[in-house]
């Protein structure tokens, strides 16, 4: 019971942290331009490549590519929030190196590596959702992605056995891509990517159709989670549950029913001219903290700020 509390808990978590950030805090540069669907076909064959290479690799080259991945991530996510450099390194590289070291010296599958695993991919999962939707990622965009996703989740699944391989090979490294917790000697888990898609949901659709959009996607996406945790607690399922086979047929009839009654989705410059955030931190607040020194000194001017909506 303890560990479907915990991670059930985690998983409703993540969704609220990614809505108050996307509301809250600019991505200063989001890395991948403008996303469109050439960004979601090159997902899908990534979903395909990556873990094929991730199980091919040695296990010090992957969870090299995990730690530098994640801060990566870090970066850009801590970049509004603490604006200073020498601050966003601490925090970046301090997360990271954390969950390397209690990775690597605590005993695998202790509550300590779950405890910092956990928290450093709900973090993650924050930052990557808000640089995909602050790139302009789009209601219909997701909806063909989750709809490659459940048949890939079925196939590499259920079929193969494919992910519960890759899982097992990376359940010891840092960066984990399990959401997880033990009580006794069960376990229970959450995968990366389903985490991803639970939390992504809810901001690509209140960007798209409002607010009532995004929580009726966060509710019945957590709540599917949950139900899904819970039928393998009690012993309803001897194998691992294709997350996306649940939670794509969830949104597919959401995004229809939101783009019948509503009509075409919203781009971000029209979200936020209609739902302009309070006190957001923008990127000429970001840029003008940082310059501010170096002005009362004389060193600079004052730089043009960034247009504050983007036609995204």
């Amino acid at each position: 019971m303890i560990a479907w509390i915990v991670v059930t808990t985690l998983v409703a978590v993540a969704p609220v942290a990614a809505w108050i950030y996307f509301r809250r805090f600019e991505v200063m540069r989001p890395p991948i331009g403008v996303f469109d669907w050439h960004d979601v076909v090159f997902m899908l064959v990534a979903i395909v490549v990556v873990p094929v290479a991730y199980l091919a690799l040695p296990r010090a080259v992957v969870g090299t590519v995990l730690c530098l991945l994640a801060l990566n991530i870090f970066w850009f996510g801590f970049e509004p929030v603490l604006r200073f450099r020498p601050l966003i390194w601490l925090a970046a590289i301090g997360l990271v190196a954390v969950d390397l070291v209690v990775s690597l010296t605590v005993r695998a599958g202790a509550s300590w590596v779950l405890a910092v695993n956990d928290f450093a991919l709900v973090v993650l999962a924050v930052c990557v959702t808000n640089v995909l939707v602050q790139s302009g990622m789009r209601a219909r965009d997701l909806a063909f992605l989750v709809s490659g996703l459940a048949v890939y989740d079925v196939i590499a699944t259920t079929y193969l056995g494919f992910m519960g391989d890759l899982l097992r090979r990376l359940a010891t490294l840092p960066f984990a891509p399990l959401v997880a917790w033990r009580d006794g000697g069960q376990w229970l888990a959450l995968g990366l990517g389903d985490l991803l898609m639970v939390v992504l949901a809810p901001l690509v659709l209140r960007k798209a159709f409002g607010r009532t959009a995004g929580i009726v996607s966060a509710v019945t996406s957590v709540a599917a989670v949950a139900g899904m945790l819970a039928a393998l607690r009690l012993g309803w399922f001897s194998r691992p549950i294709p997350a996306m086979v649940v939670l794509g047929p969830l949104l597919l009839p959401q995004y229809a029913w939101w783009r019948l009654r509503l009509g075409p989705e919203r781009r971000t410059w029209e979200y936020l001219e209609i739902e302009a955030p309070v006190r957001r931190v923008t990127r000429e607040a970001v840029e003008s903290t940082r310059e501010r020194p170096l002005l009362r000194r004389g060193a600079l001017r004052r730089g043009t700020a960034t247009a504050a909506i983007e036609r995204r």
